[in-house]
């Protein structure tokens, strides 16, 4: 008994350290998924209309926008970002309901990490209501349009 309980408690810390997390193949429209702390990433690799789709798209996954809740996980982002060949990249935040006010939309839930760009957010002609990392500026966040856009957006999802 005692030594089913050792070896319980040391399955359960040994679990709790693995950083990796076994991803699935989502085929063609998303590259290899990305595991960090037990999720899976994927970055689209085709351009939605919007935001929404973006996320509608995550969900049919299974997931969501990546929501960048600590300074590692937006770093990890990042990286995901600069090793790819996409500029604009879709992820969870957005301050439609008060301006400034930047929220996880799927929560609710109060952003507190940013990572800017240098004059960013400036909510240019006051449609910029989400938020995207931005390859060309070591990516960086910046506010972004939520609608229609006719400039490639990707997207990543965490899952």
């Amino acid at each position: 008994m005692k030594d089913t309980l050792i070896l319980l408690l040391i399955l359960t810390y040994l679990t709790s350290q693995t950083q990796g997390a076994v991803c699935n193949s989502a085929g063609s429209q998303f590259s290899s998924p990305r595991p960090y702390k037990g999720k899976c990433y994927y970055l689209s690799t085709f351009s939605p209309r919007n935001y929404e789709e973006a996320n509608n798209y995550c969900e049919k996954m299974g997931g969501y926008l990546a929501e960048l809740d600590d300074w590692d996980e937006l770093r990890f982002a990042q990286s995901v970002v600069m090793s790819s060949d996409r500029d604009i990249v879709y992820i969870a935040g957005s301050d439609r309901a008060q301006e400034g006010r930047w929220i996880f939309p799927r929560t609710g839930k109060a952003m507190w990490v940013f990572d800017w760009k240098v004059n960013e957010p400036n909510n240019l002609d006051n449609v910029e209501n989400c938020i995207h990392l931005w390859k060309s500026y070591n990516a960086k966040m910046n506010d972004y349009i939520c609608e229609f856009t006719k400039q490639k957006s990707y997207f990543l999802c965490e899952v």
